[in-house]
């Protein structure tokens, strides 16, 4: 993430030479803020590019899976999922409420991100959580 931001930072600092030479006066708001626009569209076109770079570079798309979770149970109140392929356990998450509300709103979580080879794989997915309106201890659901 360091490099990211180095190669935002270098953006930014290259263009201010061209904005430092400003526009007259009488133009300075307009223009002054569509230079501002650009810069900042610029920056975020370079640091997108540099995460995919990044992305491709860590997980090849031919060896690239990643696990999302969503939840399409109405009311259910998702607390804990623990992961595990190929009977290695890869990723356990604790819900707090908000995570859990944005889950039951049509939200999805990144379990994980990973490369295998190809092939068949086991994938296992352990979960416990409630009812919205009960607690884990009247209602629970595993």
């Amino acid at each position: 993430m360091k490099h990211t931001r180095l190669a935002v930072a270098v953006l930014v600092l290259s263009a201010l030479p061209a904005l430092a030479a400003g526009p007259t006066a009488n133009t300075q708001n307009s223009t002054g803020n569509h230079d501002m626009a650009v810069l900042g569209h610029a920056a975020m076109a370079a640091l997108r590019d540099r995460l995919a770079e990044r992305l491709a570079r860590e997980y090849p798309a031919e060896s690239r899976v990643s696990v999302y979770l969503e939840v399409s149970v109405a009311r259910y109140v998702l607390q804990q999922v623990t992961l595990t392929i190929d009977g290695r356990e890869r990723a356990t998450r604790e819900y707090a409420a908000d995570q859990a509300v944005a889950l039951l709103a049509g939200g999805a979580d990144r379990l994980l991100r990973v490369n295998l080879a190809p092939g068949s794989h086991s994938l296992r997915l352990s979960y416990c959580g409630h009812l919205q309106g009960s607690t884990r201890a009247q209602a629970p659901l595993d």
